[in-house]
């Protein structure tokens, strides 16, 4: 492979919904592993430790309490395993004895073209990991390399893969890139081999073709699960290719992401896609693939947080690795989720209206003021009686020329301008104050 390309993050779909359940992107504090990657990652439990395979050619282990915490890679001893290889797989047994499944390049059979054609063989290890012993070549394609393609990196083959075991029907399922034949069995393929046939897989494989597992594992034919638009021989190829596949608790479904290359020499990501499938015996259950990240980099991969947890099993979260680096995590939200979050009231709808009940407290505020209004009304009238105090003064002088007497008995009058007094004018003038 060795395909190293450095990826931009492009548009992410917060929701995208899948047979009545989606997956939901959040945003995580960014880690990036201390190995190249270059492949799918392979990854296993052994003795409390999350271990991981990465690879650029040649395999490395790495190991720590999770995959955010990893060592630097350790050299293994390959026992066999033919280079380049890079390990794409996993499965330790609850014997304790570890199977692994590595994608190889045979370099070489297009001469002076610098252009490899993967094959993908398997691995036993006794030792947790770092020792193996090559089981041989399982899945191998049909027919000729063509020396004249112009995707840039194969002339065919079979590869890119990952296997995951069903322990219900007693398979191991490979789902791998078909590079090879008829642009009809080009895309990505299926193949499955029998549990008893562990120790000694070749020959054991057979592949999906025409609705039956009716081709055998080496040079047999496919029918893709998802067929290549545009063949991989040219240089516009346009392809799904590097599935990952896990088994999800929460969903109890099957998971697939995908890489898309589209349309250009060179593999160029136009985006990584999910498809979901309840039943991993039946090829044809897989739901249409649907983007999740536009643009990013290959070989993208769920990896469950959760002790235990792997890139092929996770739960209701996971992260989301691209080559190594992650900053991103899957949230699985299933059907029954989903129908109860839409008889609620959706999340962010109280956001907004919660202004909206402030808003109406200044409404009844304003009336208060209106009923305030009436009160200057009487007391405007009761200061009017007042101002007559002034003209009864004033005949006091008159009568007081001619005759002394008079005035004495016309102190009546004024005290009828004493009684409107008696409500203190200091109430009218309360009044506007209030309404302030």
């Amino acid at each position: 492979m060795n395909r190293i390309q450095h990826f931009t993050v492009g548009l992410t779909l917060a929701v995208v919904p899948v047979l009545a359940q989606h997956v939901e992107l959040r945003e995580v504090e960014p880690v990036t592993m201390p190995v190249a990657v270059d492949s799918n990652a392979a990854s296993y439990w052994h003795n409390g430790q999350f271990h991981m395979y990465s690879s650029t050619g040649t395999p490395l282990l790495s190991s720590g309490p999770s995959a955010t915490q990893l060592s630097p890679g350790m050299p293994l001893e390959l026992g066999g395993v033919p280079e380049p290889a890079w390990i794409e797989s996993a499965w330790m047994s609850p014997e304790g004895v570890l199977f692994v499944w590595y994608h190889h390049e045979q370099i070489g059979l297009c001469g002076d073209v610098k252009l490899n054609v993967p094959q993908v063989g398997a691995a036993v290890s006794y030792d947790g990991g770092r020792t193996l012993t090559n089981l041989g070549i399982v899945l191998d394609a049909a027919g000729e390399p063509n020396c004249g393609a112009q995707n840039g990196y194969f002339a065919g083959g079979h590869g890119d893969f990952s296997v995951i075991y069903n322990d219900r029907e007693g398979y191991f399922y490979f789902f791998f890139g078909s590079y090879s034949g008829e642009l009809g069995e080009q895309g990505v393929a299926v193949a499955r081999m029998p549990f008893e046939a562990r120790y000694s897989p070749v020959g054991a494989a057979r592949k999906w073709y025409n609705g039956d597992w009716s081709e055998p594992g080496l040079k047999g034919r496919v029918s893709p699960i998802f067929p290549a638009t545009a063949s991989w021989y040219g240089a516009n190829t346009d392809s799904y290719w590097g599935p990952s596949v896990h088994w999800n608790t929460h969903l109890q479904q099957y998971v697939m992401l995908l890489n898309h290359a589209c349309c250009e020499p060179g593999w160029p990501q136009e985006g990584i896609y999910i498809s979901f499938n309840a039943d991993i015996t039946n090829p044809a259950g897989w739901s249409q693939p649907k983007r999740i990240l536009e643009g990013g980099g290959w070989y993208p991969a769920a990896i469950g947080t959760g002790e235990g947890e792997t890139d092929s099993l996770a739960g209701k979260t996971a992260r989301l690795w691209v080559r190594g680096f992650s900053d991103w995590e899957l949230v699985f939200v299933t059907a029954e989720e989903e129908a109860a979050s839409a008889l609620e009231p959706q999340p962010t709808e109280p956001t907004p209206t919660e202004p909206a009940p402030s808003e109406p407290e200044p409404a009844p505020a304003e009336p208060e003021p209106a009923p305030a209004e009436p009160e200057p009304a009487p007391a405007e009238p009761e200061l009017a009686p007042a101002e007559p105090e002034p003209a009864p003064a004033e005949p006091e002088p008159a009568p007081a020329e001619p005759e002394p007497a008079p005035p004495e008995s016309e102190p009546d009058p004024p005290a009828e301008p004493d009684a409107p007094p008696t409500p203190d004018p200091d109430e009218g003038e309360s009044v506007p104050g209030d309404r302030l």
